[in-house]
C-alpha cells in the first residue's frame, strides 16, 4: 500500500498502521473499564504513505514527523478512569518519538490548555515537561471539541514537516451548555484550510459519540490517510530474495496449504492492486525464468506506487 499526499501550501502524509480495513476499526481495551476504542480514518482505502518515525499509540501505530494530541478533558473523561488511559498512553507515545520528530498537546473542556503554541523536538527536556503537564491534566467541564481541535490545527501549521492532529475524546460536543455537533464539525472543517489530516480515537463506555468523530476524520482525512511499509516488489516471504521460494509461498497461501505470514504487496507481482495468487506467481516466473521486468519497488526497498490496501506481514531488511 501507499502513495504519498502532498497540497499546494504544505503536503501532508500520515498514517495509522495496523488497520488493513475501509473505514472504521472498533475493539475493546482496558483492564475491565469496558472502554471501547474507535481509530477513526477517512471511507477512503488506507492508502497513503506516511513519513517520519512511528508511533505506538493505542495498539495501533501512527507515522510522520509532527503530532498534536488534542485531548479531551472533559467531567465525562473521568469516568472509568478513562482520563488515566488517555494520559498514559499519549505519554508513552510522546516517550516513543524520535527527537526529530515534532510535537505538541492541546486539552480542551470549557476552556482549551495548551503545551506548547509551537511545534517543538521531541528531545529529552520537551519530553520531560510533556509528562509532566499531562500528569496536571483533571477531568472537569465541557466538551468544546471544535475549540480544541482549532488550536491544535494552528499548532500543527506552524511546523514544517508531515503529520496530522490526533484528537481523542469520550463523547458528543457540548459546549456553553448546548449541544451541536454539526456546527462543531463544520467548524472543524473550515478552520482546517491546510487540509491537515485528523485521526480521531474514541474512548467510552457506550458509542454515541462515535458517529462525531467519524465524521471528523472522515471531513478531514488530508491528501491522503495511511502508513506504507516499504518493501522489495517479488519478496513475498520476506528473506531480501526474489526467487522460486517467493512464488512457492504465493501458491501455498493461494491454495490454503500455508498460513505463513506474507507481504501481500510484494506478492503484488504486476502491481495491479490485488493479490490473486496464480497471476502474481506467473508473473513472478515471468520474472526469474523470461526476463520480465518486476514494478517498483525493485531492486531495493521502497513504498508502493500505487493505491491499494494490501499489507506487509514480512518486510526482510526493509524498513
Amino acid at each position: 500500500m501507499g502513495i504519498s499526499s502532498g497540497r499546494a501550501t504544505r503536503g501532508r502524509e500520515i498514517g495509522v498502521r495496523g488497520i488493513g480495513v475501509r473505514g472504521i476499526g472498533v475493539r475493546g481495551i482496558g483492564a475491565g473499564a469496558g472502554v471501547l476504542l474507535v481509530l477513526g480514518l477517512a471511507g477512503a482505502p488506507l492508502a497513503a504513505q506516511g513519513t517520519g518515525g512511528t508511533v505506538p499509540y493505542f495498539g495501533q501505530t501512527i507515522c510522520g514527523e509532527e503530532f498534536v494530541f488534542c485531548l479531551d478533558r472533559s467531567a465525562s473523561m473521568a469516568w472509568n478512569g478513562t482520563i488515566a488511559l488517555m494520559v498514559a498512553e499519549t505519554g508513552n507515545a510522546i516517550s516513543a518519538l524520535d527527537p526529530t520528530q515534532n510535537f505538541s498537546i492541546v486539552a480542551f473542556s470549557s476552556a482549551t490548555s495548551v503545551f506548547s503554541t509551537t511545534m517543538l523536538p521531541a528531545g529529552p527536556a520537551n519530553v520531560a515537561a510533556a509528562l509532566q503537564w499531562l500528569a496536571g491534566l483533571s477531568a472537569s467541564g465541557d466538551t468544546c471539541v471544535a475549540d480544541g481541535v482549532i488550536q491544535s490545527l494552528a499548532i500543527l501549521d506552524s511546523g514544517s514537516g508531515d503529520g496530522a492532529v490526533v484528537l481523542v475524546g469520550d463523547g458528543v460536543p457540548s459546549c456553553g451548555g448546548t449541544s451541536n455537533p454539526s456546527a462543531e464539525l463544520a467548524a472543524i472543517t473550515a478552520a482546517n484550510v491546510a487540509l491537515d489530516p485528523i485521526l480521531s480515537i474514541y474512548l467510552a463506555t457506550d458509542s454515541s459519540g462515535i458517529t462525531f468523530y467519524q465524521q471528523v476524520t472522515a471531513q478531514n482525512p488530508g491528501t491522503g490517510v495511511g502508513c506504507a511499509a516499504t518493501f522489495r516488489r517479488g519478496d513475498a516471504n520476506g528473506d531480501d530474495a526474489v526467487d522460486l521460494a517467493d512464488a512457492i509461498r504465493i501458491l501455498d497461501i493461494s491454495f490454503g496449504s500455508s498460513t505463513a505470514p506474507i507481504c501481500e504487496d510484494a506478492a503484488d507481482v504486476n502491481d495491479d492492486g490485488v493479490f490473486q495468487g496464480i497471476p502474481d506467481a506467473i508473473s513472478l516466473l515471468g520474472v526469474l525464468f523470461g526476463g520480465a521486468m518486476l514494478p517498483a519497488p525493485t531492486p531495493g526497498c521502497g513504498p508502493d506506487p500505487t493505491a491499494d490496501v494490501l499489507t506487509c506481514a514480512v518486510q526482510g531488511s526493509c524498513p
